[in-house]
């Protein structure tokens, strides 16, 4: 399927099949998804602010010891971004810098756009 209907890519499996379903090695996650999806493409996102969280594992341990970082309202700017491959998407350490540089401005200062 096209990018815009972001089909499963092969190492994704249904529930209810009896079937499982397999985790990508390269992931750390603590959230079980329907569906597992192989990177494939980059899509640009912005959100209100990065944030700790205790159940996405980004940057685990890095911000705080026992969190992760995590986009709050995340939103799709429906710009695919050809030009990059996912290994080239914003990387954890981006992230921290991010999530600390928005401590230094304004109070609600807003991530910025990160590409996932």
């Amino acid at each position: 399927m096209g990018r815009r209907g972001l089909a499963a890519a092969p190492c994704a499996r249904e529930r209810g099949r009896g079937t499982e379903i397999r985790r990508p090695p390269q992931v750390e996650s603590k959230i079980e998804p329907d569906v597992w999806f192989q990177p494939e493409m980059v899509l640009e996102i912005i959100g209100g602010g990065l944030t700790l969280s205790p159940l996405h594992t980004a940057g685990w341990g890095r911000a705080r010891a026992d969190a992760g970082l995590a986009v709050r309202f995340p939103r799709f700017t429906g710009r695919f971004r050809d030009d990059k491959a996912p290994q080239g998407a914003t990387s954890v350490d981006e992230l921290r810098h991010l999530y600390r540089a928005q401590g230094r401005g304004r109070r609600r200062h807003p991530a910025g756009r990160a590409h996932v």
